[in-house]
């Protein structure tokens, strides 16, 4: 019987996973990327899969604090001058969502997202023999100043209904736990978070599966697509046209250039994310992230990665290297061993987040092509969502009920 034919278009994490579900239930999967697999933001984030992150960004607690972040040169929220006109209607809807009823709806679909996460991503990293690049360390939120225990302690209430275990520790628990750990009044450790100390390399294992059983990849940047009366699509690529039965879209923060194509209009933008590595290593034994001014450093195999920040400048714009830099000025404040760690001798990193108002993805068949589906949007979660992700559209692809409804994450709903 022949296999069925399915083109994914991006190789990030996202559409790694994709593939290689699809290849692994029988489908003969192309993916296509016009740069090399695992690049972009898959191999730049910061190896925290984030299941406790279950409220969407556009809070009313975020909005009190707007002002305050964006007049901070050092704070963790900047738009570059120029994009300012592009990113307003984003905005815009960003404040819509802070509504308590869609607040709620919100908080619940990531919920589900992320309570499947870890489930999803165990056969996966079974068939790639992947289990031992995830470490079961759990993770700090640390909080700073003379109310961090008021701080953490709040937090630790706001999480309480949703089943998110979390332990309040004080400045000698912490110091237990994290011995070069410094300057953190209390912290909140979850014990069931996971992470990997090479998010490159765990891709690109996953990556050599899906070719190992029989996936293809072929390095091509798409010029154009079009819809066919027989529901197939054609991508006219920079050297071919390449006809497919059925096409997924898992581009990332590059999705809505390939939807623009098709004429399909969503609110996608881009978070770029910064990183920096430092060479030293074995400086803390799980990640730990810094509430108030939100970053995080993750124990990598090749050193320690500090990473976050959120800057609104879309795709063309040059990087702004004070973003990643100043994360070496926050990180020494709390890890002694850094005090004489210079900038330039870094590495520096960035990265485009894909992002909607909602912090939801989207993952969706499309309306008018019943052979054309949809997986992008994943803001600061990629990693975390990548397999409960490939899990649903696999699902969705092949006709089958999904785990848990899905219309929440729905193209239509924008």
């Amino acid at each position: 019987m022949r296999k069925r034919a399915i083109t994914v278009i991006g190789s990030g994490i996202i559409g790694i996973c994709c593939a290689l579900k699809l290849q692994s239930e029988g489908y003969k999967v192309l993916l296509i990327d016009k740069n090399e697999p695992a690049s972009g933001c898959t191999s730049g984030n910061a190896g925290h899969f984030a299941t406790e992150q279950i409220f969407p960004l556009a809070n009313k607690e975020i909005l009190k604090q707007l002002p305050k972040i964006l007049f901070n040169p050092n704070g963790p929220l900047t738009i570059k001058s120029n994009y300012i006109h592009k990113i307003a209607p984003w905005m815009i809807r960003f404040l819509l969502v802070t509504r308590d009823q869609t607040f709620q709806k919100g908080t619940q679909a990531l919920r589900n997202l992320n309570e499947a996460t870890m489930d999803a991503y165990k056969p996966l990293l079974k068939m790639a023999k992947l289990e031992h690049l995830v470490e079961n360390k759990g993770y700090l939120l640390a909080f700073e100043g003379t109310n961090a225990e008021k701080l953490a302690r709040k937090e630790s209430l706001t999480l309480k209904p949703y089943g998110i275990k979390n332990q309040l520790l004080n400045g000698h628990e912490i110091t237990e736990m994290e011995p070069l750990l410094r300057n953190c009044e209390a912290s909140l450790y979850f014990p069931e978070i996971s992470h990997t100390t090479e998010p490159h390399k765990l891709a690109l294992g996953l990556f050599d599966h899906f070719i190992s059983i029989g996936g293809e990849f072929e390095k091509h940047e798409i010029i154009d697509l079009h819809n066919n009366s027989d529901k197939s699509i054609d991508l006219m690529t920079n050297s071919n046209t390449i006809k497919t039965e059925k096409l997924l879209i898992a581009a990332g923060a590059f999705s809505q250039k390939l939807l623009d194509k098709l004429s399909i209009k969503t609110p996608l933008d881009t978070e770029r994310g910064y990183h920096l590595m430092v060479n030293q290593s074995h400086l803390l034994n799980r990640p730990v992230a810094f509430a108030q001014r939100k970053f995080i450093i993750t124990p990598m195999s090749n050193g320690t990665r500090l990473a976050g920040t959120v800057e609104f400048a879309g795709l063309e714009n040059q990087p702004n290297w004070k973003r990643a830099e100043m994360l070496l000025d926050h990180a020494q404040h709390f890890l002694e061993p850094l005090k004489d760690s210079e900038k330039q001798d870094c590495q520096k990193w960035m990265g485009f987040r894909p992002s909607f108002p909602d912090s939801l993805p989207v993952i969706d068949r499309c309306q008018t092509n019943e052979n054309l589906f949809f997986c992008f949007g994943h803001q600061h979660l990629g990693l975390t969502q990548a397999a409960i992700s490939a899990e649903l559209m696999a699902d969705l692809i092949d006709g089958r009920e999904t785990q848990f409804e899905l219309s929440p994450y729905s193209i239509q709903r924008f």
